[in-house]
């Protein structure tokens, strides 16, 4: 019985992290798209002027860099928090 509830726990847990992550993966690219749409518009007010034109170029590609990295993060931080349920269920025995 007691098996049973830790490995409930243990399933929730894991939802909950899962969801979790995918929340933080959302508001990331939703944020990153927001930065990257005002940089695109102010590209496009100067679409004449190669100093606008390059450095939106620049923070463009640096924010995908930041997103990725960002993701990659998260993935490994939900990873560890899983280990950990797991981790946890493994102890409870």
């Amino acid at each position: 019985m007691k098996l049973q509830m830790a490995e409930k726990e243990s399933e929730i847990r894991e939802r909950m992290e899962k969801e979790f992550a995918q929340e933080r993966r959302d508001l990331t690219n939703l944020s990153a798209e927001r930065k990257k749409q005002k940089i695109r518009d102010a590209m496009e007010r100067y679409p004449d002027d190669k100093n606008v034109q390059e450095v939106g170029l620049k923070m463009l590609k640096r924010i995908q860099n930041t997103v990725t990295e960002e993701m990659t993060e998260i993935e490994k931080e939900t990873q560890k928090q899983l280990e950990k349920a797991r981790l946890k269920l493994v102890a409870d025995d």
